[in-house]
């Protein structure tokens, strides 16, 4: 997509109301106007490191970025999750257009933002995803590499746009009203070193507990290439009752995978509670004597160390059930999805 360019100049930004977030500041803007004339779908991939709602699509217009322009929120896999058209369109500048119904979305996922221009001649810039994203606080727009390329687009009729050239900034961006951060126990960096050979059947979890009440909304684990099959994660309480459970889906071939329930559930504070999930193939990541001296701690969340409340890192092999057994204090690297409200 090589750019014909030409200088466009800043035009007032509509006022937004409410605590709604943005990527790019309303005095950005680009410096160049592509002159190319055809019908195209322009995006943007980014993530939030909270769950929220997405209200809407912005993006900025050059004068000669003529005709009905439609914005849309995109699943990473390209299915359209909301479509809006823009009206009252000022002659350019920033141009913003809200869904019927806001979309929830979810930390730490890749979603797709774009808008239609049936004549182009669009907001550009190259390179700009190449050698790092743009960070607003908790939103972030994605470097290049991260989730494949960024700065997409599609030629011809309103679709998904996968196509990407340079890297390039089409400026065009979500209108982010942001939630609860959710918490975890492990960052997304931290990762085992090691994994089971063992092929069999088994549930695998972790014993926690939180300093606050709160909700857990889900379950998540590190998951090796070989750790294959449909993998389910449940929430416990110390007596094995089941409280939540939900099968994963979308996962990737290896790294932290996560699941939400139907709905959270209500946790107490300073109460032991075992999150897991069920490994049909085995081939489990496992760090033996992860919890022998320590526990894990990320506050308000805390892994047990072993003996505070019995042995920590436990399983169950066979069908999925309640894991109570434990050998060498082992981390089975999964995690809770945890909120104070």
């Amino acid at each position: 997509m090589p750019l014909q360019t030409s200088w466009q100049f800043q035009t007032a930004l509509p006022t937004r109301a409410g605590d709604v977030r943005t990527i790019w500041e309303d005095a950005d803007e680009p410096g160049l106007i592509a002159a190319d004339g055809d019908e195209v779908e322009l995006g943007l991939k980014f993530r939030s490191d909270s769950d929220g709602s997405v209200l809407g699509v912005r993006f900025y217009k050059a004068q000669g970025n003529v005709g009905a322009h439609t914005g849309t929120l995109w699943s990473a896999d390209g299915s359209s999750l909301a479509t809006a058209a823009f009206t009252a369109e000022s002659a350019a500048g920033w141009q913003e257009v809200r869904f019927g119904t806001a979309v929830p979305i979810q930390w730490k996922k890749t979603y797709a933002v774009s808008y239609h221009a049936p004549n182009g001649r669009y907001g550009a810039t190259n390179s700009a995803f190449t050698n790092a994203g743009k960070d607003s606080g908790l939103l972030h727009a994605l470097k290049s590499g991260v989730s494949g390329p960024n700065g997409v687009f599609h030629y011809g009729p309103h679709g998904f746009p996968a196509d990407s050239y340079e890297d390039t900034n089409y400026w065009v961006e979500p209108l982010v009203q942001l939630g609860a951060q959710p918490r975890a126990i492990w960052a997304d960096t931290d990762a085992p070193t090691l994994f089971s050979a063992d092929p069999a059947s088994v549930e695998l979890g972790l014993k926690f507990r939180s300093d606050v009440d709160g909700v857990v909304a889900g379950v998540r684990f590190y998951k090796g290439t070989n750790n294959t099959g449909v993998h389910i994660g449940t929430l416990w309480n110390a007596a094995g009752g089941n409280l939540g459970s939900a099968t994963f889906a979308d996962e990737s071939a290896s790294g932290w995978q996560e699941v939400r329930f139907a709905a959270p559930v209500a946790v107490k504070a300073n109460t032991t509670y075992v999150v897991s999930y069920y490994a049909p193939n085995g081939c489990f990541a496992a760090t033996n004597n992860a919890f022998t001296s320590v526990g894990k701690d990320n506050a308000p969340l805390h892994a047990l160390r072993s003996g505070v409340d019995a042995g920590n890192g436990v399983f169950v092999y066979g069908a999925s059930g309640f894991p109570t057994q434990s050998f060498a204090d082992t981390n089975y690297w999964v995690d809770v999805v945890f909120t104070t409200g």
